[in-house]
């Protein structure tokens, strides 16, 4: 794993992000949630790690 990715994982962890994480399992659950988590995928994006 790349240093770069632990950067990564450690920003989401302190902002708790792995709390908004939804698995296609919850999407089955409740269909208004998205499995492709675009909020976070959003927030990935546009950080500078």
């Amino acid at each position: 794993v790349t240093d770069e990715c632990r950067l990564v994982a450690l920003s989401l962890l302190k902002r708790n992000q792995h709390r908004q994480l939804v698995d296609f399992d919850n999407h089955l659950d409740l269909i208004s949630n998205d499995w492709r988590n675009p909020n976070i995928n959003n927030e990935l994006q546009s950080s500078s790690f």
